[in-house]
């Protein structure tokens, strides 16, 4: 009677000949209320069916039986518990009784599923989260390769998302994300998965499509559906709250299962795609992933392998670096530019973008801007040394390299390495990876800035830079975007805003 495990007796009928004091402590039924009672009265009617063929199977059998109930208490809550039944003989060898040995598990239950819920949703919207995704996505490339079928995978996230958060506070993005997994679980049908990736990235896996044709418009009319969703029904919902004017989204599609192997692959591909169409700056811009031909597909390969013998010293490639003058007003020197060039063995001149895409895909982006910032500043000491030249070096920062870990340690080591003052580098990075990643990019911009090295913000003016985010960073230079130098000579309007960004720097 002091055991902490439900003991429950019964005949052979059966019917119950005896409890003990755990058994009330858990179903609330006193002894006198279920002696002489089936155990059924305990059912809650969602016990699988054959868990009890199971049962007595075994127990007809003679054998002990363990296994899991959903019962219901005296109160009418329901509980799980573990039960272990064996038969009890007598000297002959028949059975007289049961003994069955319960534990109450509902708790334990609750946290394992709370668990297994975490593992694989994401906490604020409830939403698939990306470990999820990827297992879903990898169910369909098995189908639809054994079936032919094909599915799309499309990959958004929201316009401005940080402003909001800038200007609305983060109450106010995490009830944009919330509603935005609300309408949408609304529209989707039941066998689309929507999840939620990271930040204001979300993916949605749609259903089977005949042909690939048909796959990439369903993905197509799908993002714009969704676009036109945000825009309307999620913004009017917040608006009688936060003070959002405008929400779009961008999108990228991936068409599968083609030539992909691996989930993985697929969702690049996608996150490709979306880079692609954020690369116009357009709103509610949507892309479609296209596969590289095999000779773009050679080239690049080809050009990877160059760089990775070139900045091993291997090979006939050349990777330099040249300078561009920089002049005041009174067309007097005052610093350099350092500018990457690479030739290939045998593909001649590279590009420095298409040369700096192919480092991003790879670890590569990490060790040539290493390279390029040790050469400049050796390049710059030796003109030091040589003509006593006294100009400001600048070097443009790839935002790939900005998310090495290591990237402030880097620079500072390069620096002391080749004895170049720190006040007389100025570091360049755009406008809009100073704010892709604010909080991260401020942080080390801080930690430089107070070792002496300054920083330039290249493209001004094509983003969302707003004068509280030069008044936050620690910019000693701006870049106006050649959009606007360009079109000044013959437009009043770029000429206003150039005398505007001026008088701001």
């Amino acid at each position: 009677d002091a055991s902490p495990a439900q003991l429950v007796i019964t005949d052979t009928q059966p019917a119950i000949v005896y409890v003990n004091r755990a058994f009330t402590e858990v179903t609330g039924y006193r002894p006198d209320e279920v002696l002489g009672k089936n155990p059924r009265i305990l059912q809650s009617g969602k016990t699988p069916r054959e868990t009890y063929l199971d049962l007595w199977t075994h127990l007809t059998a003679g054998r002990r039986w363990s296994g899991e109930f959903i019962n219901r208490r005296k109160d009418g809550n329901e509980y799980v518990e573990f039960a272990t039944i064996a038969p009890v003989f007598d000297e002959e060898g028949h059975t007289t009784h049961y003994i069955a040995v319960k534990l109450d598990i509902t708790e334990q239950r609750r946290i394992t599923e709370r668990l297994s819920h975490l593992l694989t949703h994401d906490p604020l919207t409830g939403l698939a989260n990306r470990s999820l995704l990827l297992e879903r996505i990898a169910l369909r490339l098995a189908q639809g390769k054994n079936a032919g079928q094909n599915f799309a995978l499309i990959l958004f996230d929201i316009d401005g998302f940080r402003e909001i958060n800038e200007r609305c506070g983060t109450r106010a993005g995490d009830e944009l994300l919330k509603e935005i997994g609300c309408t949408l679980e609304r529209t989707l049908t039941a066998s689309d998965t929507l999840a939620r990736l990271e930040a204001d990235e979300f993916a949605v896996l749609t259903d089977a499509q005949p042909n690939a044709a048909e796959a990439g418009n369903f993905g197509w009319q799908l993002a714009r559906t969704i676009a036109h969703l945000l825009e309307n029904e999620v913004r009017a919902r917040l608006a009688e709250r936060h003070p959002i004017e405008r929400l779009t989204a961008a999108a990228g599609i991936a068409v599968f299962p083609d030539e992909f192997e691996e989930a993985e692959e697929i969702l690049a591909a996608a996150a490709l795609a979306l880079q692609q169409a954020r690369i116009g700056r357009q709103p509610a811009a949507v892309r479609v992933y296209e596969s590289l031909s095999a000779d773009l597909l050679e080239r690049r390969c080809a050009i990877e392998r160059g760089l990775r013998e070139a900045l091993a010293g291997q090979g006939s490639h050349v990777l330099e670096l040249h300078y561009q003058g920089q002049f005041d007003f009174r067309h007097r020197p005052h610093g350099a530019e350092a500018l990457l060039r690479f030739t290939h063995a045998t593909l001649g001149r590279i590009s420095p973008p298409e040369c700096i895409a192919v480092a991003e895909r790879s670890e590569l982006v990490f060790l040539l801007g290493s390279w390029i910032l040790g050469t400049a500043l050796t390049d710059a000491m030796n003109w030091r040394r040589s003509t006593g030249w006294d100009g400001t070096l600048s070097v443009n920062i790839s935002p790939f390299g900005l998310r090495d870990p290591h990237f402030t340690e880097r620079v500072l080591e390069l620096l002391r390495a080749s004895g170049h003052p720190g006040e007389r580098l100025l570091l360049e990075i755009t406008e809009s990876t100073a704010l892709e990643r604010l909080e991260e990019v401020e942080r080390i911009m801080r930690r430089l800035a107070a070792t002496g090295i300054r920083w330039s913000l290249d493209d001004f003016g094509t983003g969302f830079c707003g004068l509280h985010y030069l008044d936050r960073l620690p910019v000693a230079e701006i870049k106006i975007d050649p959009s606007f130098v360009q079109r000044a000579p013959s437009d009043a309007r770029a000429r206003h805003l150039i005398h505007a960004m001026v008088e701001a720097a």
